[in-house]
């Protein structure tokens, strides 16, 4: 079976040979290289931007890569509101904290959902918090080991972000959490983060995250903001730009990692 695949107004082939031994059948796959490296996207998702310096705010907005960036909408930062978040394929995730495993131990802030609330009390909060950000595209979660095992709240959260068309991203990595199967249920836009963000050895990392989505056809790498990473980032596409080049590869937001 040989079928062709159009990708950006060229052809690439795809062939499939089933053979039959004994009382099994084998299926293989083969390709032409330039369609692998034509499927390769990997999303980069910043967060902790909001201790960044003006200067460093703006260079990484004007970074020609798309990506995606989470911050805190009630830090007292005043150049984050001034920036335009839209430009160079950017998306904005607003983080939303949400009620922790250890409270009340550990607060999460006034501004926190908590499992006891209700939708208009949920509804209120996600809009007040949308309103300092009309260009986000969606929440971030903050904390939440309990809020995203609870059903109620989810179900409230997701009438909300399904209603504006929002996504929301689950960084708790709770082997508990019922956010993807509730999401399902309601077709509201859901994403579960896997793994822990770079903080160090960004370089290293990046170039995991770029044989993994060669292989895979899309990777995404979390990335906890720091003055370090953004020098590595910037060094990094300075000395390898011809080589990300000759990949092939698709730098995109989380939101066209999803719709693709």
């Amino acid at each position: 079976i040989r079928d062709a695949v159009e990708h950006s107004d060229r052809y690439y082939w795809l062939e499939f040979r089933i053979t039959k031994r004994s009382d099994s059948l084998n299926l293989h796959l083969s390709y032409s290289p330039e369609f692998l490296k034509a499927s390769a996207k990997i999303a980069l998702i910043f967060d902790g931007i909001d201790s960044a310096s003006a200067t460093e705010l703006a260079a990484l907005e004007d970074l020609s890569w798309a990506k995606t960036m989470i911050i805190n909408p009630y830090a007292k930062n005043e150049i984050l509101p001034k920036l335009r978040y839209t430009a160079g394929r950017n998306q904005l995730l607003l983080r939303q904290a949400l009620e922790p495993a250890q409270y009340p131990y550990l607060n999460p802030g006034p501004e926190a959902l908590m499992i006891h609330f209700t939708q208009e009390q949920v509804d209120r909060q996600l809009a007040k918090t949308l309103d300092l950000y009309p260009n986000a595209t969606g929440f971030a979660s903050h904390m939440g080991s309990r809020a995203v095992e609870n059903r109620p709240l989810l179900e409230k959260m997701f009438h909300f972000t399904k209603s504006r068309d929002l996504l929301f991203l689950d960084r708790t990595q709770s082997p508990r959490s019922l956010a993807e199967e509730i999401g399902r249920e309601l077709e509201a836009r859901v994403w579960i983060a896997d793994g822990n963000p770079i903080k160090k050895d960004f370089t290293g990392q990046l170039i995991v995250g770029l044989i993994a989505a060669q292989k895979m056809g899309s990777s995404a790498l979390f990335i906890n903001y720091n003055e370090r990473i953004f020098q590595e980032l910037k060094s990094f596409k300075e000395e390898k730009s011809s080589w990300l080049e000759s990949q092939g590869l698709d730098f995109v937001t989380l939101e066209e990692l999803i719709k693709n």
